[in-house]
């Protein structure tokens, strides 16, 4: 089997394996709450830019620092595993095709994401300054030359065995973006374009052969490969379990106050249980503090109420929705159906937890809104976040619990 053949098998399963995750993560109520994000989002720009014209003179910086940045979006997919340093070690010779397949495949989601966003700071641009929509066109054509350049870039750093070596590349490459977004911006569009060409033809005439050694580092290549996916896993992890990622548990011990104020009776059994799953466990704490922290970053942002009730509504029960596993964390686990406790007490523990928590958040996004909205109007909102934390805990939760265990017995 050539190197190549073994390329084209990994990229298969590969995409096989992201599809089969894919349904879970595009669900009704990602894809949702996903609009409604885009819309709140949409609608509070162009409000803004309504606020802005000529005399902004910060909206080409912020084009420059977005265009800059755009290109380190995305790492190379080699698909590399742990053994191929063994038994890869002799193709090494015939790798560089491997890695040009692999550079292609990893151009194609980062070009989609730099279009979207450079497409969306195109209006800024267009209001604050002489340029039109068309010359969008430009400015992606020279951000997809750079693109090529940094992907081209990950794969000699993974020949360079010094650290310091693999930073002067990245550095290299940023200057490079640096240099054509502003020739683009503050000159014209067709000189950054230029630029970028250029760029692209010294980079691949003389500053790669100058940084490319003879040898691949292939601890170096494995390890950002396994985190290259493990980056991937715990995105996906917050729709769907992952055989390949589990949660890793720490000690915590600033969180043992938390714990030590519990009544520890039999009643309390499952609420002990689950508070140390959620303090500990790093898949539900992290993904509590992920979305309290997106959620007061798009409250604190948008100052109409109708779109902060919407939107804080929206992430309350995401995060409720999400923790919906913990109620079954310890299923699998021999002594939970030794101990002598009623299932109802299982439930009411959950509910608790649900309530304390989505509260919480709701405090959390009381605090933003109260810096950029009237103190009644914030005040109304925690209202009704708090009425829909009690409704999901209390109503909409045993429901589901409900659903989810008549859907069990179905299939048996």
């Amino acid at each position: 089997m050539s190197i190549i053949d073994i390329w084209k098998r990994r990229v298969t399963e590969h995409q096989k394996k992201m599809m089969k995750y894919l349904k879970y993560v595009l669900n009704d109520h990602f894809v949702i709450v996903c609009l409604f994000l885009l819309g709140a989002l949409g609608y509070a720009y162009s409000e803004i830019l309504k606020t802005v014209s000529t005399d902004f003179a910060y909206g080409k910086v912020l084009a420059w620092i977005v265009f800059s940045s755009l290109i380190f979006i995305g790492n190379l997919a080699t698909l590399i595993q742990p053994a191929d340093s063994v038994f890869l070690l002799q193709k090494e010779a015939e790798m560089e095709g491997y890695f040009k397949k692999a550079k292609s495949y990893s151009l194609i989601l980062p070009l989609i994401v730099i279009g979207f966003i450079s497409a969306a700071v195109m209006p800024l641009l267009v209001a604050t300054s002489s340029f039109a929509f068309s010359d969008w066109i430009v400015f992606f054509a020279s951000m997809v030359l750079i693109k090529e350049v940094e992907l081209d870039a990950q794969i000699v750093k993974i020949k360079q065995v010094e650290k310091k070596e693999r930073n002067l590349t990245t550095w290299i490459v940023g200057i490079l973006s640096i240099v054509s977004s502003f020739l683009g911006l503050y000159v014209h569009p067709f000189v950054g374009l230029a630029g970028a060409l250029m760029s692209s033809v010294l980079w691949h005439a003389r500053i790669n052969r100058w940084l490319r050694v003879s040898r691949y580092q292939w601890e170096f290549l494995v390890q950002k490969e396994s985190t290259r996916l493990k980056n991937i896993y715990q995105f996906i992890n917050l729709f769907t379990d992952i055989p390949a990622l589990k949660g890793t548990v720490k000690r915590r011990a600033y969180l043992d106050n938390i714990i030590g104020r519990m009544n520890l009776k039999q009643d309390n059994t499952y609420l002990y249980l689950f508070s140390k799953a959620l303090l500990r466990g790093t898949e539900y704490s992290g993904l509590v503090i992920r979305l309290s922290l997106i959620g007061l970053g798009v409250v604190a942002l948008v100052t109409y109420p109708i779109l902060v009730i919407v939107m804080s509504l929206l992430f309350l029960y995401l995060t409720g929705f999400q923790l919906i596993p913990l109620y079954y964390h310890y299923d699998d686990h021999l002594l939970s159906v030794l101990y002598p406790v009623e299932k109802k007490q299982k439930l009411k523990a959950m509910q608790k937890i649900l309530f304390t928590l989505l509260v919480a958040q709701s405090g959390l996004f009381f605090i933003a809104t109260s810096l950029t909205m009237p103190f009644l109007t914030s005040l109304s909102v925690f209202g009704l976040n708090s009425l829909f934390s009690i409704l999901f805990s209390q109503v909409y939760f045993p429901a589901r619990i409900k659903k989810l265990s008549n859907n069990e017995r179905n299939l048996v």
